[in-house]
């Protein structure tokens, strides 16, 4: 799945006009399933990754979040993980350009599926909550995700370290709320830009 992630992400992504550093992790070594060897010889052989981060025992998700955003020396991280695709096409560019006059925008999603407003995703008001930039239209949410998102990385390092357990993707999101941070989708609720390469049951995110 991350060779035909990585595929659509260089396919559909736009990153001209943008200074891009490309870091990979692959951190869960204990599943009876998982081939560490090959996946790390595979990500290594591509020549694309400038820094990779293979610890010997299983980290979690916490622990790679804590870890891997304090490597990062750009001031965005388009966050990805192996079994994403991007169906639509995306320039990075404008939409950094969007988050550099709107500090107070700390990240924008790309949906996977939304039908109807969702008490946990959108507010009921969701079409108050759509703001014009220039062409784009973004809609505020109250929820924060590890789906493909582009992260503003100064709010994120502010937000950890985050809870190194079971529930450390809940932590990380209650992190953000906390800090009375921002969270935006790119076009409305509607609108798709991903999927997830297991498949997607109706109406969730």
């Amino acid at each position: 799945m991350l060779k035909k992630t990585l595929k659509y992400l260089r396919k559909r992504v736009d990153f001209t006009g943008l200074e891009v550093h490309w870091l990979s992790s692959d951190d869960r070594v204990d599943g009876p399933k998982l081939d560490n060897a090959a996946c790390r010889a595979f990500i290594e052989e591509m020549g694309l990754f400038e820094y990779c981060y293979f610890p010997e025992t299983n980290q979690g998700f916490g622990g790679v979040i804590n870890y891997m955003y304090r490597q990062v020396k750009t001031p965005y991280v388009l966050h990805m993980e192996h079994d994403w695709k991007f169906f639509r096409h995306i320039a990075l560019r404008p939409l950094i350009e969007i988050m550099e006059a709107h500090p107070e925008i700390t990240c924008i999603r790309f949906n996977k599926k939304i039908t109807k407003a969702a008490p946990r995703l959108f507010w009921l008001d969701e079409p108050a909550r759509q703001k014009q930039f220039g062409p784009y239209i973004l809609t505020e949410t109250r929820s924060w995700t590890t789906n493909p998102t582009l992260y503003r990385t100064s709010h994120m390092l502010q937000a950890l370290p985050i809870d190194d357990c079971k529930d450390s993707e809940r932590s990380m999101k209650a992190n953000l709320s906390a800090l009375g941070f921002r969270s935006y989708s790119l076009g409305r609720p509607a609108e798709t830009y991903v999927k997830h390469l297991k498949g997607m049951k109706g109406g969730r995110y």
